[in-house]
């Protein structure tokens, strides 16, 4: 079985890449139509580690908890982005870093706990789903953005979180239920080492 340094050794490099992205303000095109800004709104997450990387580990822990997870969890985590849009513009650099150590604790409560309850699901899709709407704004006053970027990344931060859920929807309806939520909960383990990495390197920067 292969242990953790070989863990650490394969997710050092993932976490290398990924964090040498841009971790500080989104930069956002001018003069682009309505479809592009949209896009640009949606990538502004989907292409981000630091937002990517923490809903697909909530995704994972809202299967892990309910076949119907993100679907009853998605109220809340509409709300948090709402909460997270009218706050963003008070947030400063520190929240990249905050919410790749979230993304890591999301990981690592998915990979852990074998069992998940509504509390804590609810409570962390409010903390995801809040901090992704803080850190895809950060550095942009409130309004600043045209309405298809603001679309865009409520559509993408809604989105992210369903690709996680999704997946692991998949593996629990077409492998056997034992091993395919022990093979979510590995792959919960892996998120948890690279957002791990890439918050000490954060960090230490």
């Amino acid at each position: 079985m292969r242990g953790p340094r070989h863990l650490l050794r394969t997710a050092l490099p993932a976490a290398l890449l990924l964090a040498g992205t841009q971790a500080g303000a989104h930069s956002f095109g001018t003069g682009t139509d309505a479809f592009e800004a949209f896009v640009e709104g949606t990538s502004a997450v989907l292409f981000s580690p630091l937002t990517l990387l923490p809903c697909l580990s909530l995704g994972l822990l809202l299967t892990l908890w309910q076949a119907e997870g993100m679907l009853r969890a998605w109220p809340a985590l509409f709300a948090a982005h709402v909460a997270g849009f009218v706050l963003a513009p008070g947030v400063g650099a520190w929240v990249g870093p905050a919410m790749i150590v979230l993304g890591a604790a999301v990981a690592i409560l998915a990979a852990l706990l074998p069992r998940h309850t509504r509390p804590e699901a609810v409570a962390l899709a409010l903390a995801v789903g809040a901090g992704t709407m803080l850190l895809s704004l950060e550095g942009h006053g409130w309004l600043e953005l045209s309405l298809p970027i603001h679309l865009g990344i409520f559509v993408g931060a809604s989105f992210a979180v369903a690709a996680g859920a999704g997946i692991g929807r998949v593996a629990l309806e077409q492998l056997p239920a034992p091993w395919s939520r022990t093979g979510l909960r590995i792959a919960a383990s892996w998120l948890a080492a690279i957002q791990l990495l890439m918050a000490a390197l954060l960090l230490a920067g």
